[in-house]
């Protein structure tokens, strides 16, 4: 019986030593590559009967979207068959693209398991406006359409086929419509200028923070009258993680108290990416307020989280991420074996 989302329980059973032909207490160098492909092999089969066969047909083909794709779900909180019909409808719609943009689409196929995801983040953090305001969001199938465009492609500052889904998941809650998009992109251009300053861009509206009418009004929540009307740390925070979005650059919107206490305050968090390295980063969080911790919303399990946490996770992803998959692979199987330990 496979765990609904949210449970701690894992379906997938541990793989044995015994079974992979490894020595008990004498693992060697290549016990990590064993028991990660073991684990891909074990978590297909849990679910082999439920998903669609012609999915698992693409997957076979392709042994490191295989794996990829397998290793990505959380059996805590993915939405496992929902995950395969969604990675199975951007095969149809476009199997090249897929093909080309394959961890994009596994990011595409976490985050829209659940029909609440890109709802929730665009909500995240904001107040102060009445849900008319709110444009209409684009379909999963828009979305990758967007970032996989060969006329967009050109005008991202980072190439999305470089990246891994960890990041990319931070790209498949776009929550802007076509429209808003283009609005980005024309007055951004390449996407190559300082996106730092796109948080501090939008004026900072002193009546909306006094709870008294907000210079916004009734109007819509656009990204045009973000920046021309203003708004507080969360709108900021707001205006400054979709443009990065819409640029095709991963980014989120984060909440933390700093020493006075009081409401908090918003930030943005984004990926830079240097000759040499790539690195997220941060703007709009003042280090003279101590904002030693930030709260985040992770778009594919639907649950908040520490920015810390995230950056640890998305520091390993980009540093070496066939070592952080083995290493995410090892800590499952270590957890299953204690639990089912634990049970007997």
């Amino acid at each position: 019986m496979v765990a609904a989302p949210g449970s701690l329980s894992d379906p997938v059973p541990a793989p044995s030593t015994e079974s992979l032909g490894i020595e008990r207490g004498r693992l060697g160098r290549k016990a990590p590559e064993i028991i990660t492909q073991a684990l891909v092999d074990r978590i297909e089969a849990t679910y082999a009967d439920q998903v669609d066969a012609t999915v698992l047909a693409w997957l076979k083909k392709r042994p490191e979207v295989r794996a990829a794709f397998w290793l990505a779900i959380d059996p805590s909180y993915d939405h496992v068959n929902e995950s395969v019909a969604m990675l199975g409808e951007l095969i149809a719609h476009a199997p090249k693209r897929v093909e080309h943009y394959a961890h994009l689409a596994i990011a595409m196929a976490l985050v829209h398991d659940d029909p609440k995801a890109a709802p929730n983040s665009q909500y995240f953090l904001v107040w102060g406006i009445n849900p008319s305001q709110f444009q209409s969001r684009p379909d999963p199938i828009a979305i990758f359409d967007y970032y996989t465009d060969p006329k967009m492609t050109k005008r991202f500052p980072i190439p999305l086929d470089k990246l891994v889904w960890p990041l990319l998941v931070h790209l498949a809650d776009l929550d802007l419509n076509q429209s808003e998009c283009d609005w980005v992109v024309n007055k951004y251009q390449s996407g190559r200028g300082n996106l730092a300053a796109t948080y501090k861009a939008v004026p900072y509206d002193y009546d909306k923070l006094n709870r008294s009418q907000a210079k916004l009004g009734d109007r819509p929540y656009t990204m045009a009258n973000i920046l021309t009307f203003g708004g507080v740390c969360v709108d900021q925070a707001h205006y400054s993680s979709r443009t990065m979005k819409a640029l095709g650059v991963p980014a989120i919107k984060v909440h933390g108290n700093g020493r006075f206490g009081g409401a908090g305050h918003a930030w943005t968090g984004y990926l830079v990416t240097t000759s040499r390295k790539a690195s997220f980063a941060l703007t709009g969080r003042y280090n003279f307020d101590n904002y030693y911790v930030g709260e985040v919303l992770d778009p594919q399990r639907s649950i908040f989280t520490t920015d810390r946490s995230m950056a640890l996770d998305l520091s390993g992803a980009l540093l070496n991420y066939e070592g952080f998959v083995q290493a995410r692979a090892l800590i499952r199987v270590a957890r299953s074996i204690f639990n089912e330990d634990k049970e007997a």
